[in-house]
């Protein structure tokens, strides 16, 4: 964890300037910080004390389409078994780039009409995601 100027900077993997993913916390919301846990270079989580229950904030950052499916396979299994080890009273955020194109369509409320490209296989995952 790095701290300055009262902002917090947790963050999992490698060095800061090679592979990793990382939550930078405002001097307030810091106030909040009951932990972290950098899961891999691609996964890390934090638990804010909040009521009525505290709030788990997931970064991640999904392989591109350039990696094979066994590597995504893989950081799909260990997203899923990082949010089953989570409370499941606790409020969860996922939030990072899941590396999809959704397209230049409006999905829900969440995504708008302005997305580049055409939808992939992993935007179409992303939008039954959204949907749920």
């Amino acid at each position: 964890m790095i701290t300055s100027d009262g902002y917090k900077t947790v963050f999992s993997g490698g060095n800061l300037h090679e592979r990793g993913v990382g939550i930078m916390l405002t001097p307030n919301i810091a106030k909040s910080l009951k932990g972290f846990w950098p899961v891999s270079d691609r996964i890390i989580v934090t638990t804010l004390s909040s009521k009525p229950f505290d709030t788990n904030i997931i970064q991640m950052y999904a392989p591109t389409t350039d990696h094979d499916d066994t590597e995504v396979k893989a950081f799909n299994e260990e997203l899923d078994k990082t949010l089953q080890q989570l409370k499941s009273t606790n409020i969860k955020i996922i939030m990072g780039d899941f590396n999809a194109k959704v397209g230049a369509r409006i999905i829900g409320n969440t995504v708008g009409s302005h997305g580049l490209g055409e939808i992939n296989e992993r935007g179409d995952g992303v939008k039954k995601m959204i949907l749920l």
